[in-house]
């Protein structure tokens, strides 16, 4: 199906003009598609398309007119009322995708406790919107100056010990040769909350910070080890050297790889660490403690400062930040609200008895934050935000029952 088919086929069913063969045509393409990485682009094709037609017809009601149409047709009626888990599959988000892309606007969609509601309930927004995060970072050079790399033009931004620093579309990596190997020279990317960044170390490894996170790397790797610290989360991709492990500390927990692809998570106010590999091997050493990973396994350090290792990790869920998108799976609300508070630079405070909840689902990182309180207000729980932020920050979202 193309993008024309599917977006005409969203028209057709949110204005209830729809044929049953369409119906049919449109559910089949879901059902049989849903696992389909491809899928998501597609829709988001359609949708966009969709937004340029003359006679564009998605409106509050008819998305969730097609949101309920939908979902009677791809899950079971008494599914959606049960109280017990439904299986994963029901939750597949390619299928939900379909709908819920059209009510990101003018509705809101979540799951919570396994049931789902579609609703409008404004929160209280502050006088401005407070947006996303964006790309940015500061470099602190080897002799402590920094440069705020968020609105720099492309090319040449410093040069140390050989190396020219390039920023090249948000990017940043170094070229040319040490004049030296008597030093170690090293520099530290910084990304404050509200920002995110992509760096390219001398050896060819790629790394993606997260928001509230550094690295600090050398400007030139040892001839024995590469080896970096970090705090935070980032994501790395890294360039195959087996007579160079690649070493990635913070503080008792390191990752030893030659060549691979993973994300560690090592946020201080998370009660975890976490390391999950998506490609290669690693070793994983927190104190003592050693643990070999395969693809798809994720080590976890626990309170008592041992490491276990989960044999079965969704690791898309894990990925979703770099990918662009909120993914909570059976998430509490102040781990959730924590993920809020480093993307969207404010601060977070609790009034009287927060009721404990789950929340599961996933939202786009470029949403502002009301888009997203809308939506995690389906809950028992209530967003407020201040117009006093904290100095620093961007606002303060307060909390209550």
């Amino acid at each position: 199906m193309d993008v024309q088919r599917l977006c005409y086929l969203f028209n057709q069913h949110s204005s209830l003009k729809i044929t049953p063969e369409e119906e049919q045509e449109l559910v089949f393409f879901l059902k049989e598609h849903d696992n389909d990485p491809k899928l998501k682009e597609l829709i988001d094709e359609a949708w966009m398309l969709s937004q340029h037609e003359p006679a564009n017809v998605f409106t509050s009601e008819s998305s969730k007119r097609m949101l309920n149409r939908l979902m009677q047709e791809i899950t079971p009626a008494d599914a959606l009322q049960q109280s017990n888990p439904l299986p994963q599959r029901t939750f597949n988000r390619w299928i939900w995708a379909a709908a819920v892309l059209v009510v990101a606007v003018a509705g809101t969609f979540f799951i919570k406790q396994n049931s789902i509601s579609v609703k409008e309930s404004p929160v209280v927004a502050s006088p401005s919107p407070i947006a996303p995060g964006r790309e940015g970072a500061i470099l602190t050079l080897a002799d402590g100056s920094q440069v705020v790399l968020d609105s720099l033009q492309d090319g040449a931004i410093a040069s140390q010990n050989g190396y020219e620093i390039v920023l090249k579309e948000g990017a940043l990596s170094y070229k040319g040769d040490a004049t030296t190997e008597s030093e170690m020279i090293f520099n530290t990317i910084t990304t404050p909350n509200g920002r995110q960044f992509k760096l390219g170390l001398p050896d060819g490894t790629q790394v993606w910070l997260n928001a509230a996170s550094s690295i600090t790397y050398p400007v030139e790797f040892s001839a024995a080890q590469r080896a970096v610290k970090i705090t935070g989360e980032a994501y790395f991709e890294v360039s195959t050297d087996k007579k160079r492990p690649f070493i990635v500390e913070k503080e008792v927990l390191s990752v030893v790889v030659t060549g691979t692809r993973f994300n560690i998570n090592t946020y201080d106010d998370d009660l975890t660490a976490q390391v999950t590999l998506l490609e290669g091997r690693i070793m994983v050493k927190n104190g003592a403690a050693e643990k070999n990973l395969l693809p798809g396994q994720q080590a976890e350090t626990t309170n008592t400062g041992q490491l276990q290792v989960h044999t079965s990790v969704n690791t898309e869920e894990v990925m979703a930040w770099k990918n662009g998108y909120f993914s909570f799976n059976n998430s509490d609300l102040q781990s959730v609200m924590r993920k809020l508070s480093r993307w969207y630079n404010v601060e977070v405070l609790y009034e009287g008895n927060i009721p404990a909840m789950k929340f599961g689902g996933e939202i786009a990182r470029s949403s502002n934050l009301s888009q997203v309180l809308d939506i995690l207000q389906e809950s028992k729980v209530h967003f407020r935000i201040e117009s006093n932020p904290t100095p620093g920050s961007s606002g303060k979202i307060i909390v209550s029952p």
